[in-house]
């Protein structure tokens, strides 16, 4: 005579609590009128991002071409 076999099986599962990305453009940048400054984000941290830079401060004068590589 065959008796049932009884499982149990428990899981347990943790995961890491979500921690968003993290953008760093780099250091601040000072320079004078016509020099090319590159922004890459490469030194960001965490899932991918998308990227918009923004002007902090600046002579009214000042104009600015924001361009993909």
């Amino acid at each position: 005579m065959s008796r049932p076999l009884g499982l149990s099986l428990l899981l347990l599962g943790a995961c890491a609590p979500a921690v968003g990305p993290t953008a760093d453009a780099g250091f601040n940048v000072h320079g004078a009128p016509g020099q090319i400054y590159s922004f890459d984000g490469s030194a960001s941290a965490g899932d991918s991002l998308t990227f918009r830079w923004t002007v902090l401060d600046a002579p009214p004068q000042a104009e600015f071409t924001l361009r993909r590589r």
